[in-house]
This record gives C-alpha cells, structure tokens and sequence, in this order.
C-alpha cells in the first residue's frame, strides 16, 4: 500500500470512529481506529480543520459538519444542513439544553449538526440511538421519545422531537434534549415549534 492509500485509509477509519460512540480522546480515537496515536493526532488536526471531525466541550469526537452534511444529504436533507446553524442557535440559547438536526433511519435516531446549552450537561450524547418501536412521524407534527438510555443520574432521556421533513422512509427532525431535572417541557415545545417552523420553510422554499 502506497503512502496515499495508506493516508486515505488512516482518514475513513477516523471518521468512521464516531459512528456510534462518541470517542472521548485522540488515544480512544485512535484505538478504536486501529492507527497509531501520532499519525492520530495528525490526521484528526486536518479533518477538524475540514470539518469532519468536532471536538466537543468534554474532549471527545463527533463527526464533524461536513461529514453530517454529506449523510443527511444521502438521505435527501442536504439542504437543512446548509441552513441549519442559526436556527439550532436560537432554539439553544431559548432552551439552554442539546438542539440538534437528525435523521430517523430504520429504527435508528441518527445525530447531526447540535448545539449543547448549559443545562445539558447531564447527558452524554451519542450519535446514533436504537428506537423500538420505530416512530412514524408525519411532517409538522411533535414527537416525544422516551430513550433507555440513561442520564448520569440514572434516569431515562426524553427527547422532544419536531418532523421537518421526509424521504422515502427516512424523516427528518429537529430536537431537543430535556434533562430530567429541567422544568420547563412546556416552553421547549413552543420553541421547537418555531424551529421546525423555520425548518419547514427551508424545504418548502426547494419545492
């Protein structure tokens, strides 16, 4: 294998590292790669650079934006993702916990572009959660899950979720976190309301 080939293989299996987990280090990173820390931390310095990476406050690594963006656009969502980052903004600063844009997959809840608030703090966030059953959600309308995945203190997440858009069986949602110890469920409902509104205006500008 030639230096190139095996330079494009040490960057696929970076990114493909966050798949599932967040990696909290470049050491685990790198680990769960299977490429020696220091052409690691070589590599992982150009695709944060790029976009395919992103470090989180914690240390850890999430797919980067780019890498989001070519996702979703393979399930026909590019286009949210272009325009996502002002609206996950002010949905995060009006509800201080995790906003994000996803996908629902099968019977997956697939992580993209987010934005933490102080109050997310509790949940450790991952890219992709099992769901079962599947959701079926229909644009416009509000969803609220109840994960088996547990916060910190050991009680479930409850994620609200808000149906943008759709294609073929996958859909497209915006998000919201909320910690068990958050009082406000009313009020990030009616801000995650205006999201997918804005949300929805973007598809149907495409149209």
């Amino acid at each position: 294998m030639t230096a190139y080939h095996t330079a494009v293989d040490q960057f696929e299996r970076l990114m493909n590292a966050p798949a599932t987990d967040q990696q909290r280090s470049v050491a685990i990173l790198a680990k769960t790669a299977r490429i020696p820390l220091s052409s690691s931390k070589r590599h992982t310095q150009t695709l944060e650079r790029e976009g395919f990476l992103r470090r989180e406050e914690d240390g850890g690594f999430f797919r980067g934006p780019a890498a989001m963006r070519v996702g979703l656009t393979a399930l026909g969502f590019g286009m949210l993702t272009l325009r996502a980052e002002p609206i996950l903004v002010q949905l995060q600063q009006s509800i201080r916990t995790i906003a994000f844009l996803g996908a629902i997959q099968d019977r997956r809840l697939r992580i993209g572009p987010h934005l933490n608030g102080r109050d997310s703090r509790p949940i450790a966030l991952r890219p992709v959660y099992d769901l079962d059953p599947r959701p079926t959600p229909e644009v416009g309308e509000p969803i609220d899950l109840h994960l088996d995945e547990r916060e910190e203190s050991g009680r479930r997440l409850t994620i609200h979720l808000a149906c943008v858009a759709h294609s073929a069986q996958n859909f497209a949602v915006v998000g919201a976190f909320l910690p068990s110890n958050h009082t406000q469920a009313a009020h990030v409902r009616e801000m995650l309301g205006i999201a997918r509104d804005r949300f929805m205006s973007i598809q149907q500008d495409e149209q």
